[in-house]
């Protein structure tokens, strides 16, 4: 299980679990191990493993990194993506293409035609708490930026 270091996800964001998309916040208040997709890099495909949530002690400043189809991701500066196989802070992501996916009408997830590109990364005035995901036989996990439409589309992040 990964150290609890300074960084997570805003308390909204959706994690794509076996019972649909589910807050990461609400899913913490559950107190215990939940099925989320994951991708594995060794079988190249999506599989459900178990995760746990572990909330941060203090309030963090929080960025929103916005993707080239207008959904965003609320989440700390210092969180490590990763954008053609290489750890980058969030920050950083300006420019830069993460493994997206979509959900087929039954809740499966397949493969994105394309990456989703970070167009702009904006800085938030207010502090908010965070969560942070834990896998015990993953390190990847399906999260669904927050966007006007009703699709299905998401990132997988390093957790």
């Amino acid at each position: 299980m990964r150290q609890t270091n300074n960084f997570g996800f805003h308390p909204n964001t959706l994690i794509s679990t076996i019972d649909g998309n589910m807050k990461i916040r609400d899913l913490y208040f559950e107190k215990k191990e939940i099925l989320v997709w994951c991708f594995s890099d060794q079988d190249n495909h999506y599989k459900l493993n178990q995760v746990s949530i572990i909330k941060k002690s203090s309030l963090q400043r929080m960025i929103k990194i916005i993707f080239n189809d207008k959904s965003y991701l609320i989440l700390s500066p210092e969180y490590p993506m990763v954008s053609d196989n290489q750890i980058i802070l969030a920050k950083n992501m300006k420019n830069k293409k993460v493994l997206g996916f979509e959900k087929d009408k039954f809740g499966y997830i397949n493969h994105y035609p394309s990456k989703m590109l970070v167009t702009e990364i904006v800085p938030l005035k207010l502090k908010s708490e965070s969560y942070l995901l834990a896998g015990f036989t993953t390190n990847t996990c399906a999260i669904i930026p927050f966007s006007e439409t009703k699709e299905q589309k998401g990132i997988i992040v390093n957790i």
